[in-house]
């Protein structure tokens, strides 16, 4: 800073009128410095006076502030060594550089100094400083601004859809797609068929921050997070997401110039012609595709990005899990119950007991029921049809119910099967209504006790009674009086008070009190 400006800088601190980003600005000095000086003078206090008379050498000795050496006088590194350890040499960054730097030289630059000297030697090297992307390590997503359309047949109206398009960070093969939309259902899709594609899954995956992907960007006040379905998707393959940041294109700026590449070579090739689907358009997309990764690139000798790609990418790259991800629908969130079983269409499924209470997320497709918690899945089941079935994976359960759980199924399932169709049919009817296993478990063990104690017959009247004049609330307690009292079954219809959840509220008098005499 020239010697005015630092005594100005004093001056105006102790005058006291600005504050120190209006001093900074008056006297082109960072606020930093400013609030360093104002910290100085507070512990070593100047007037007006003492400030015009000392020099500046002097007041910078009062104030205990270290004369700084003239710029040329700073011990100057390697820039040349520093730049090709930043591009070669995996992890380093600024802060490792300087400080290695720091320790040796005899008189050091500060780190902005340092880091703003080095940007600076980075960019004049042009080309050379390519960043060295590690093979099989990231692959970059965007979707193209530029959209093709497709056509109608039968109206001839055209409608546009959305251009996918990849790249690996490596050897910048490109994938590119269409799909209908930017929803995340189709971004999902997208990016499976890309995997695919290439054959196995990077380590990194560095999308945009669109919604399809990202709900709330690095900036957000919350923090970053994820959309649950395209989480979920990475999971599967065993890929870590990694949103470019917001206003940083040179985080994406491989994908962008492979957007690029497609629009020259793809959009505007196919622009001429006619697709009436999606599909049809891809096939052509693939074709145009084969040609760009084909051609060869002037800059790295004549190699091709496939040729980069099948010598020394595709064998770094993850290998495919054995099952292709489901896109499941969100069914809905749950909490777990006590028997660590959760009902869905009438069928109950299994999770690990340690979850009891804890809040989960139902998905579903046409085959599996699959069950996540804080966005990890912790269980998947067969679908199950009809109702009134119990899914449970022996693992989810506590070692005491491991024995328990194969004795008590015997009444529930095994022994209701074997029954007369009337007892099994108002077993599956008993759990449907109160969708609890352990009612239902209790149930079957009394029915077993009615039948040896009183017959099977009269049990299968009475269940059959029930399933014919009760269905909407099938009491055990029901059929128990009926087998106590016959007669009852020849009543078209029974009125059971006894079963009214409001008669038997312990909170209400009913008529015997009201009809007392006296107070």
């Amino acid at each position: 800073m020239p010697e005015m400006d630092f005594k100005k800088v004093l001056r105006l601190i102790v005058i006291g009128d600005l504050s120190d980003v209006a001093i900074s600005q008056v006297c082109a000095a960072h606020r930093t410095t400013v609030a360093k000086y104002r910290r100085k003078l507070h512990d070593h206090p100047l007037g007006l006076e003492q400030i015009d008379e000392l020099t500046v050498d002097a007041l910078r000795a009062v104030l205990g502030l270290k004369r700084q050496p003239p710029s040329n006088q700073w011990t100057e590194p390697d820039w040349d060594l520093m730049a090709r350890r930043m591009s070669s040499e995996k992890g380093m960054v600024i802060t490792v550089l300087h400080d290695e730097y720091f320790r040796q030289a005899e008189n050091p630059m500060s780190y902005t100094r340092f880091r703003r000297r080095l940007s600076a030697h980075l960019k004049k090297r042009g080309p050379i400083m390519r960043q060295i992307r590690v093979a099989g390590e990231e692959a970059f997503v965007d979707f193209s601004g530029k959209r093709p359309k497709i056509t109608d047949p039968l109206t001839g109206k055209t409608r546009p859809v959305e251009l996918f398009v990849g790249a690996l960070g490596h050897s910048r093969l490109i994938f590119a797609t269409a799909v209908p939309d930017q929803s995340t259902q189709s971004w999902i899709k997208a990016t499976v068929a890309m995997f695919d594609y290439y054959g196995g899954t990077p380590k990194y995956l560095v999308p945009d921050n669109l919604k399809a992907a990202v709900l709330h960007p690095r900036s957000h006040a919350r923090g970053q997070i994820l959309n649950p379905g395209f989480d979920r998707a990475m999971q599967h393959y065993g890929v870590t997401p990694l949103p470019a940041r917001v206003r940083s294109p040179q985080d994406k700026g491989l994908v962008e110039q492979s957007v690029l590449h497609v629009k020259r070579w793809i959009t505007l090739r196919l622009s001429g012609q006619t697709f009436h689907s999606i599909a049809e358009l891809n096939r052509a997309i693939a074709m145009e595709l084969d040609r760009i990764n084909e051609k060869p690139m002037r800059r790295l000798a004549g190699r091709s990005r496939r040729d980069i790609f099948e010598s020394e990418e595709r064998s770094r790259l993850r290998k495919l899990p054995h099952l292709p991800f489901r896109n499941l629908e969100h069914i809905r969130s749950v909490r777990v119950p006590d028997d660590y079983h959760v009902e869905h269409r009438g069928n109950f499924y299994s999770v690990p007991h340690e979850l009891i209470g804890e809040a989960i997320d139902l998905f579903e497709d046409q085959e599996v029921v699959s069950l996540f918690h804080n966005h990890r899945r912790v269980a998947i089941h067969p679908r199950q049809d009809g109702t009134g079935k119990v899914s449970t994976l022996r693992p989810h359960q506590p070692e005491n119910h491991r024995y328990q759980g194969d004795h008590r199924h015997r009444y529930f399932n095994t022994w209701g099967r074997y029954q007369a169709k009337p007892i099994d049919k108002y077993l599956r009817l008993h759990l449907t209504v109160w969708k609890n296993p352990s009612a239902t478990d209790k149930c079957a063990r009394k029915l077993a006790e009615l039948v040896e104690n009183h017959g099977e017959e009269i049990v299968i009247q009475a269940a059959d009674w029930v399933l014919a004049h009760c269905p909407d609330a099938p009491h055990i307690k029901r059929i128990e009086r009926l087998i106590a009292q016959p007669a009852r079954m020849d009543v078209a219809v029974e009125v059971d008070r006894d079963d009214d959840p409001a008669i038997n509220n312990r909170n209400i008098r009913g008529a015997n009190y009201y009809g007392r005499t006296g107070a």
